[in-house]
């Protein structure tokens, strides 16, 4: 529990720094489709990044790795998760996205990338103007 501390104490000194540059503009939390999950862990950990309206994007990865039951249940647990969550002080929603990284070939199937261009627009589409700012030095406002 200790280490569980310590790390949630980290993600919330990164979300609250004054320094821009450490602050993050966008959380991606990875999910592999195949571990195990823990909602109250996950949502205490992904409501440090929502509490500060840093936009949070959560990927259930390698979605072709596990069968259409247990993926059924992965989506529903993340889904209902998210929706927990809510809203942060800016109205938004974490995002939900479901990654396949590379093709692959199981039982005859074969499996295409998904998910990764969502990821990628997700980011960008997350990002405020402001954020353009965050890695400038601005001495005359006291910031750099």
């Amino acid at each position: 529990d200790f280490m569980w501390r310590r790390w949630l104490g980290r993600i919330h000194r990164l979300c609250t720094s004054p320094d821009l540059s450490v602050r993050p503009s966008v959380v991606v939390y990875c999910h592999r489709s195949s571990s195990r999950i823990i909602p109250n862990r996950l949502l205490e950990m992904w409501r440090i990044p929502h509490a500060c309206n840093v936009p949070i994007i959560v990927c259930v990865t390698d979605v072709c790795g596990v069968d259409d039951a247990a993926l059924k249940e992965v989506r529903k647990s993340m889904a209902s998760m998210v929706t927990e969550l809510g809203t942060d002080a800016l109205a938004r929603h974490a995002s939900l996205i479901e990654i396949n990284s590379e093709q692959k070939t199981v039982r005859g199937h074969q499996y295409k990338v998904t998910g990764v261009k969502q990821l990628l627009e997700g980011v960008v589409n997350a990002l405020h103007p402001l954020h353009s700012m965050q890695l400038c030095s601005r001495p005359w406002v006291g910031m750099g």
